[in-house]
């Protein structure tokens, strides 16, 4: 039903994400207007946790989308902006137990950002709405609007935003993606495994030791079952250690602790450091030197593979489709789901410029949308399988060796 108090626009992005964000920028680049809409009230809103992620084969997309303008900033997204990324470094993994290292992995161009920083770079420039949770859509006829083929977005504040296609991009429990496939389909499927998770600072000289297992990150693997990374968050001035932030995280089978999700903060701490106690470094350090009030957070790992039946959504003609960890909801034990978004931004904004681009052809949105679907689904359904088998593989030691992340390494899942 149309109405005139309804906001006009060509492309709806629901979920200010990085994904969400990228393709905004992308649709600046090439002349097509659009409007993010975002539950939250800010990009990081009081309470809420930041993280960093890693982009290697993905970064180049993120360069091709944003303006040169914003391409000089991306050094200052860097967990450490003050060291020269490599073009070609290596991941160590070590024995949690003894502190052997066990294996290399070559890594490529390999990029930590942080989320928020990187969000915020993106957000420059974006016609963002904040409190804006999606409830449901409708595809409409807009006299006025081209081919008047339209959707309507509608939100729980009563807001409705009309447009020519709707990019849900809002993460891992897509209200776009249960939108189109109802509660059931749409559901992630969780994986027995559980990741407890800290940000701390240390002392000078706890900092300055814990730094010297990588100058990135480094993993280990506990013959027990347990997997971990210690890794940089934020190196605001490489001459002051005690301001470095440091994340880390154990991941562990869910079967040990059932009840982990009653769990209070006194509760996951104690089984983090439980778990850590008899490890060897740097784990051991770091979860020892945590103070007994010190904040420590669980998430369980999930799934959700747009190949798998039943999973098949209808873009109505090329007006609705997914992006990112909506489309692909992948675990982060090879890396691959902030890359796989990149590439997802890309695609979409010169599927979406072929119809709605200053030269583009309105009768071909259909075509654009399948075509960008019938390459994103498989890819993404590929590499959330590989990732599945990732996380399983190495938090087994007898299997942990022949982990798509031995193999592998960081790259690229091949069709």
């Amino acid at each position: 039903m149309v109405s005139d108090n309804m906001v006009h626009t060509s492309v709806i992005i629901v979920g200010a994400g990085a994904t969400g964000l990228l393709i905004a920028q992308g649709f600046k680049k090439i002349g097509v207007d659009c409007i993010v809409l975002e539950k939250k009230e800010s990009l990081l809103p009081p309470g809420h946790r930041d993280w960093n992620m890693g982009a290697h084969w993905g970064f180049q997309l993120l360069e091709q989308l944003i303006s040169e303008e914003a391409r000089k900033k991306l050094p200052q997204v860097e967990v450490d902006p003050h060291v020269p990324i490599k073009a070609e470094d290596v991941c160590k993994f070590h024995n949690a137990a003894t502190g052997e290292l066990i294996a290399t992995v070559p890594v490529y161009s390999m990029h930590r950002l942080q989320r928020q920083k990187l969000r915020n770079l993106l957000a420059d420039g974006i016609d963002i709405r904040f409190n804006k949770s999606f409830v449901n859509m409708e595809m409409i006829d807009v006299p006025g609007m081209g081919s008047n083929r339209s959707v309507a977005a509608r939100f729980e504040d009563g807001t409705t935003i009309v447009g020519k296609i709707i990019i849900g991009a809002d993460g891992t429990r897509s209200s776009v993606r249960r939108s189109l496939l109802g509660e059931k389909q749409s559901a992630v499927r969780p994986l027995p495994w559980v990741a407890t998770w800290a940000q701390a600072k240390y002392t000078v000289e706890q900092a300055v030791y814990l730094r010297k297992w990588h100058n990135l990150y480094s993993c280990s693997v506990h013959p027990q079952g347990f997997f971990s990374t210690l890794g940089l968050q934020d190196i605001p001035d490489p001459q002051r250690p005690e301001d470095w932030v440091f994340w880390f995280y154990i991941t562990w089978p869910l079967e040990s602790a059932k009840d982990a999700a009653s769990w209070d903060n006194a509760a996951r701490l104690r089984h983090f450091k439980e778990i850590a106690k008899d490890w060897a470094d740097p784990m051991k350090s770091a979860v020892g030197w945590l103070s007994d009030d010190h904040y420590v957070w669980h998430a369980q790992f999930a799934e959700w593979d747009p190949e798998e039946k039943g999973h098949r959504w209808n873009n109505f003609d090329g007006r609705v489709t997914l992006a990112g960890d909506a489309a692909h909801t992948m675990t982060w034990s090879r890396g691959q789901g902030l890359n796989n978004g990149f590439e997802d931004a890309a695609n979409l904004v010169k599927a979406i410029g072929a119809f709605l681009g200053r030269d583009g052809n309105e009768g071909k949105q259909k075509e654009s949308i399948d075509t960008y679907e019938a390459e994103m689904i498989p890819r993404g359904g590929r590499e959330t399988r590989v990732s599945s088998i990732t996380t399983t593989s190495v938090n087994n030691w007898e299997t942990f060796m022949e982990s798509p992340v031995v193999k592998m390494g960081l790259k690229k899942t091949p069709v």
